[in-house]
């Protein structure tokens, strides 16, 4: 019999994570499923905490994609930038104009 069953029980009534009590109590995942499988009260708690990751989660994915989308805009700029410069260097080549008539031809 475990010791510290107590104050895991404290903890997971408390609201905390499994993940959060393996840290501080050190018992296992799959130990604390055990313990708590047949708990309706901590059925609540495993509902209520997967509604507040849910929330956390779509809060950093909505931050990522607007830095990522940033980040893709950026990119996009310097590729136009680079594009219109290397126009302006073979704008007069025979055979850039060449190579655009095929590619405009093959569309």
């Amino acid at each position: 019999m475990r010791h510290d069953k107590e104050k895991v029980f404290e903890l997971r009534k408390s609201g905390s994570t499994y993940r959060e009590i393996e840290k501080i109590a050190g018992v296992s995942r799959s130990t604390l499923c055990e313990w708590f499988r047949n708990e309706e009260w901590s059925r609540h708690i495993k509902q209520s905490n997967n509604s507040r990751h849910i929330k956390i989660s779509t809060k950093f994915l909505i931050k990522m994609n607007k830095q990522r989308q940033i980040l893709l805009n950026k990119k996009y700029e310097e590729v136009e930038k680079e594009a219109r410069e290397e126009f302006e260097i073979y704008k007069e080549s025979p055979l850039f104009m060449s190579g655009l008539m095929l590619y405009a031809g093959e569309a």
